[in-house]
């Protein structure tokens, strides 16, 4: 299969809800379930989503070449990774020793270990992640990409045993080692979705818009009632299906031109939203449960536009500049 449109439609889609992911807060009292409903619950198909858009785009190639692929990957995903954990470690000291804010950590002290651990997130203390959380996803992709030609082998040779696997390490909620079950399981559906031809406009004229929001709005509502691994496992499922059908709504409703204009930023979005995040959190204080609950409504959103100005500004007038922070990933 193709890139398509739709497939951009999701990233975007799935990029507002990686940005309300990393805004909310446990601190905002008597609204906080509304927070933890849009963070926890319906956003939560985002890495799972691009998960599955990053294996689906890498086999469907069909000439898959795994040196080609790995070599291609450092400069997509692992130079725009240590770029911006550098940078993240360079403000956070900056914030310490400079400002006196106080930091995330004490860089002073640490030995070999430490610096690993902050640059690759080798302890499960961390949850696995690096000084710049949000990040763990780009180096757990990498490491997907790694292993994408065993997958591929597995799944060709044993597709009904890897795939019953599959699905048991995701519902039973297997705990994450070193990389997350949530990329490493629907990375490994991704490629199931090419080996079997699968279209993402399936249920298209097969199902009804009112049907469809109305089987995922009642699972989101269980989800959030009944809080146990295995239903969210399952409604994060629904919420793909969902939102595949819904992108198909939308690629006939959005304009072809706002879609190109936004889908080529996601990334960089994701690589600064931290950066803003903290900047917002340096010059704003907020007091009060309304504050705290407008700032979460308006973070991902002030983050999200800036992101894609502050993408084209870089397009103009530092091109290079940008091909190299953010992989080549820049739009003509």
């Amino acid at each position: 299969m193709k890139r398509t449109r739709r497939i951009d439609i999701l990233k975007i889609i799935f990029c507002i809800f990686v940005l309300y992911i990393h805004a909310y807060r446990n601190n905002i009292g008597n609204y906080a379930f509304i927070p933890s409903f849009i963070s926890n619950v319906i956003a939560d198909c985002a890495v799972p989503g691009f998960s599955i858009i990053s294996s689906y785009l890498l086999y469907c190639r069909g000439d898959f070449n795994w040196w080609k692929n790995v070599k291609k990957k450092t400069r997509s995903l692992l130079v725009p990774y240590f770029i911006f954990v550098t940078l993240w470690i360079l403000l956070d000291c900056v914030k310490v020793y400079a400002l006196h804010m106080g930091g995330e950590a004490n860089y002073s002290e640490y030995n070999i270990l430490d610096w690993l651990d902050a640059f690759f997130g080798l302890y499960p203390s961390t949850s696995w992640k690096p000084a710049l959380t949000v990040l763990w996803y780009v180096r757990d992709l990498f490491i997907c990409n790694l292993f994408a030609v065993p997958i591929k082998k597995l799944i060709d040779k044993f597709p009904r045993i890897v795939f019953l696997l599959t699905i048991f390490i995701w519902i039973s909620g297997v705990p994450s080692f070193v990389i997350h079950t949530y990329v490493m399981v629907f990375f490994t559906i991704g490629y199931y979705l090419v080996k079997y031809s699968t279209k993402l406009a399936i249920f298209d004229n097969r199902l009804k818009m009112a049907a469809v929001t109305l089987i995922y709005v009642l699972s989101a509502i269980l989800d959030c009632i009944v809080d146990v691994t295995p239903l969210h496992r399952i409604f994060i499922i629904i919420s793909l299906l969902f939102y595949v059908y819904l992108s198909g709504k939308l690629d006939n409703i959005i304009g072809r031109k706002l879609v190109d204009k936004i889908a080529p930023t996601t990334f960089f979005i994701y690589l600064t939203h931290k950066f803003i995040y903290t900047l917002l959190d340096i010059v704003f204080h907020t007091n009060g449960d309304i504050a705290a609950f407008s700032v979460y409504l308006i973070k991902p959103l002030f983050a999200f536009s800036v992101g894609i100005g502050a993408y084209y500004f870089l397009t103009k007038f530092f091109p290079r500049f940008l091909q190299l922070i953010i992989g080549g990933r820049v739009a003509k």
